[in-house]
């Protein structure tokens, strides 16, 4: 199936944010992959302690890195054309939605098939969330502006993926309100 001239055009409108909105714009965009990759990395730091509390086997661990990044690259194509038809932010604000939900069900998990499960529910929430950040920068800014905010994307994820080991970590060691490593997952 391809795209009308119509869409095409569509797609390549976008409002352009005003110099303040601009400077408030990119964060807000830009966030949305960047808690996909924190919690990433986040899970990565929590698994010593999720094989400790549900006496896991190393394949369930396995599953629990896999299982979200199967979901998430499986989806991403789908993601993306959801966001194109069904609108960027509608569909990006559903994503985060999901996200959170998907994150208080790993919290409250209470087991490793459960776990498993709401990971995969990230991931799924993340294809819908993720696809259309260089797509809305690439819509919504021109010439050099466009250029600067893509100067952004690649800091942030790697920002994301080294404060995910260290907030998750950090979570863990303080064991907050007795929670151990569900305090870094939800």
């Amino acid at each position: 199936m391809s795209a009308t001239t119509s869409e095409i055009q569509g797609l390549r409108t976008a409002p352009v944010p005003g110099p303040v909105a601009g400077r408030l714009f990119l964060p807000v965009v830009l966030s949305g992959s960047g808690m996909v990759v924190l919690d990433i990395f986040i899970v990565n730091a929590a698994i010593p302690a999720v094989e400790r509390d549900f006496h896991a086997a190393p394949t369930s661990l396995e599953w629990l890195v896999t299982g979200y990044n199967l979901a998430f690259a499986a989806a991403m194509i789908t993601g993306g054309r959801l966001g194109d038809c069904f609108g960027r932010r509608r569909v990006s604000a559903c994503g985060l939605a999901a996200f959170t939900e998907m994150s208080v069900l790993c919290g409250v998990a209470g087991g490793t098939a459960a776990l498993i499960a709401a990971r995969a529910g990230q991931g799924l929430a993340a294809a819908a969330l993720v696809p259309r950040v260089s797509a809305i920068v690439s819509l919504t800014y021109q010439g050099a502006a466009r250029a600067r905010a893509h100067m952004f994307y690649a800091p942030t994820l790697c920002g994301a993926a080294v404060a995910g080991q260290i907030i998750g970590g950090g979570l863990i060691a303080a064991d907050v309100a007795g929670l151990g490593w569900r305090a870094a997952s939800s």
